[in-house]
């Protein structure tokens, strides 16, 4: 079964023995990008499918009303997004005591009871595949391993980026993913399209072009475009990229505050218009 060869790479990164295989990487669990650009796009009632950088964007288009279809070429990707969805029935502090990671002597950095707690909320697969790794490593030994990637930022930090690291985002996330079916799909960007029937109102991609040459840039647009177009509905958006500073691209630049302390983020947004399809 997948799921067994899921838990002996899995096994693998958690030892320390990290390479590079197909569908597999480290996962973040938490956004280290900023979210806040989702307040200025409409998302209640939208449908959307969003790429997973660490599943704090699919929460985050939840917590504003809209629907989601998660995809991801990194099989770990559906684990722990369920593992956070179940962990979503934690009242707010213990959610974040669990997930994140803590030290000291008052740390429940994947402490067990608090896992046996979620752990019926899950299904089948992602239940043996925790209860597997559960069995060989301590809590905090799979949390700090390099299975996941060390936060980029601190609670604090976190909910300046995060609309549902805040009580309220949180208890509206709460709420509606009980009424949201998050359904999650393998697969590469080039071969996504493949495998989805309905249009999309928003599809979440936000690489993050901060480091990225012009050149690269372009490279990627065109790649995006080839790739993502055809699955928009009219005016249907694509929010490509990220950056902590302005860049030349060719899509619509949406700029926003996440922290007052620090400069503007830049969103860049292509939006769907019917003539520009080839027939």
């Amino acid at each position: 079964m997948q799921v067994e060869k899921d838990i002996v790479v899995a096994r693998d990164f958690i030892e320390g023995n990290v390479y590079e295989k197909t569908g597999y990487r480290p996962v973040k669990l938490f956004s280290d990008q900023s979210l806040k650009s989702f307040k200025k796009i409409k998302l209640k009632d939208k449908n959307t499918i969003c790429k997973i950088n660490s599943s704090d964007e699919i929460f985050d288009i939840i917590s504003y009303g809209g629907n989601v279809t998660a995809f991801s070429d990194n099989r770990f990707d559906e684990y722990f997004m369920k593992l956070k969805i179940a962990a979503l029935d934690l009242r707010f502090k213990d959610y974040y005591s669990f997930l994140m990671n803590t030290y000291g002597r008052y740390s429940y950095t994947f402490n067990y009871d608090i896992y046996k707690s979620i752990r019926d909320n899950l299904d089948d697969k992602t239940r043996y595949f925790f209860d597997e790794l559960y069995k060989n490593y301590i809590g905090k030994g799979i949390r700090r391993s390099k299975l996941i990637v060390p936060d980029r930022y601190s609670f604090e930090e976190l909910s300046t980026l995060v609309r549902s690291t805040l009580s309220k985002g949180y208890g509206e996330l709460a709420k509606n993913i009980k009424e949201k079916d998050v359904k999650f799909i393998y697969s590469k960007d080039e071969k996504i399209e493949s495998k989805v029937k309905e249009p999309y109102d928003f599809i979440y991609l936000s690489h993050d072009i901060t480091s990225m040459s012009e050149k690269e840039i372009k490279k990627r647009e065109k790649l995006i475009l080839e790739s993502f177009r055809n699955m928009l509905s009219e005016r249907g958006k694509i929010q490509c990229f990220y950056s902590d500073e302005e860049k030349d691209t060719s899509f619509d630049k949406v700029e926003y505050k996440s922290n007052p302390s620090v400069n503007n983020d830049m969103a860049y947004i292509y939006t769907y218009k019917n003539k520009e399809i080839e027939k």
